[in-house]
């Protein structure tokens, strides 16, 4: 059936088209013309038809190639594996990438519509590629330095729920991505780093990864760092309202409340490690780019470690490090802002001022004075459920050789059931890697680090799918 679409289609075109024909010279009764005014009717009836039929064409070409479709992008004989949803809709054509190896899912493309394909802008400094349609079932574009072949597939399926999430004084607005057949089903919810949103694709498309494992998905906008009153949001709010979360998803009948844990990356690791450790209706959590320390510190030994790595001095080490001293102080105190002017505009000049914040107005170091010296290695040795920890070796902004040792340390002290820390040669903050070439010239894309992706999808079906938990 497939396979005579577009002639389907263009049969249906040229029976609409002698139809306007036939209703334009009935409606204008061009029958008391001589036959040269008529044949000039005739003409002019059937250039307007041919004018009608272009968004007729163009719709029909946009249904043919919507669906689902999976193969890859090459350059320099590598492939990386993509899969690329065409939305149908001639009011509002979509096109949306996933980048399986990357973690990259459901991102809509900047694209246009072009006869028989569609030219997507590819993310990630690859540009447009112009898709053309070689059969129904098959893409292909080519530029200069990359080669795209498409080929349709099945879908997967699942079903995506907006929710609102009661948390304390107020209500989250949430997106709750679950399993076609999802009975029982175990769950997670995401919590992003600093900034992170339930629209962005670093946090959301971590549904997709889970979702494919089995388990329900819960991702969610936090509150704002700082309220409409000027006053800060306190970590210890954000980690009750992380809770809550976990609390609504316990509440579905089509999830298994006693396997719901968290995902948490950077920021979030500070929240949920209090909230699991002061709860028990968290029962697994896997922590990305874990900071184990106060976020002072992290941001103190992160700045410390950018300046050594490009070059500086320990004279402007040292500088930066009182300048930060009595940025905190200030931040804590709200004494001494005159002080911290003055040192702001010295960094202004200094080779140091690039690497530190420079705040405008004391306001400005609200989040600060509430937050950097949250500390839960406390919370660490209170752990009781299964902990899944990695790193990326290239992380600036937790390096594990810093990071590592104390949360181990931590945790030694704890009743966790189990405990797993990796770091995944070459990954960043997040995992990745960048695309580049090997000492024999050959190129390599991006994507999460070597073995990460298997590494975490076998600790959740032995810990999470398979194991009862706690055990």
């Amino acid at each position: 059936m497939r396979k005579h679409r577009t002639p389907i289609l263009a049969v249906n075109g040229i029976g609409r088209f002698w139809q306007f024909v036939a209703i334009e010279i009935d409606r204008h009764n061009y029958s008391h013309l001589p036959r040269c005014s008529l044949k000039f009717a005739v003409i002019l009836v059937l250039h307007l038809a041919l004018i009608a039929l272009v968004p007729l064409a163009s719709a029909a070409d946009s249904a043919s190639l919507a669906g689902h479709w999976e193969g890859f992008i090459e350059k320099q004989k590598a492939k990386l594996a993509i899969r690329v949803d065409i939305r149908d809709s001639s009011a509002n054509p979509a096109v949306l990438l996933d980048i399986p190896s990357l973690v990259y899912a459901w991102e809509p493309l900047p694209m246009k519509l072009e006869g028989t394909g569609v030219t997507a802008n590819f993310p990630f400094e690859i540009g447009e590629i112009p898709l053309k349609a070689e059969n129904p079932d098959l893409l292909k574009g080519q530029t200069k330095e990359f080669t795209v072949e498409l080929r349709r597939s099945p879908a997967f399926q699942f079903r995506q729920f907006e929710v609102t999430i009661p948390v304390e004084g107020t209500t989250l607005p949430g997106t709750l991505y679950e399993p076609p057949s999802a009975t029982h089903a175990p769950a997670v919810v995401i919590a992003g780093g600093s900034g992170a949103t339930r629209t962005g694709w670093t946090t959301r498309s971590w549904c997709d990864f889970f979702m494919r494992q089995g388990l329900a998905c819960l991702v969610y906008d936090r509150r704002p760092e700082i309220a409409a009153d000027g006053k800060p949001t306190a970590m210890a709010t954000d980690s009750d309202d992380l809770i809550s979360a976990v609390r609504f998803l316990e509440g579905r009948s089509e999830i298994d409340s006693v396997r719901t844990g968290i995902f948490a990356h950077s920021r979030g690791v500070w929240l949920a490690v209090r909230g699991a450790a002061h709860s028990d209706i968290v029962h697994f959590m896997v922590l990305v780019g874990a900071p184990a320390t106060t976020p002072e510190q992290q941001e103190v030994d992160f700045v410390v470690g950018l300046m050594r790595e490009e070059g500086r001095t320990e004279s402007e080490m040292s500088e930066a490090m009182h300048y930060y001293r009595l940025y905190f102080h200030v931040a804590h105190s709200g004494r001494d802002w005159d002080k911290l002017r003055e040192s702001v505009q010295s960094a202004l000049h200094a080779k140091w001022g690039g690497y530190v914040d420079q705040p405008r107005a004391l306001a400005d170091l609200a989040w600060w004075g509430a937050n950097g010296d949250f500390d839960n290695g406390g919370d660490l040795q209170l752990l009781k459920i299964p902990v899944y920890v990695f790193w990326g070796s290239a992380d600036k902004v937790t390096p594990p050789l810093t990071h590592e040792p104390l949360l181990k340390e931590h945790l030694a002290h704890s009743h966790a059931s189990s405990v797993t820390t990796r770091i995944f040669p070459g990954g960043d903050h997040r995992g990745e890697i960048k695309p580049g070439t090997d000492a024999q010239g050959n190129f390599h894309w991006f994507g999460m680090a070597p073995g990460l992706i298997d590494a975490l999808t076998e600790w959740i079906r032995t810990r999470v799918l398979v194991t009862a938990l706690g055990s």
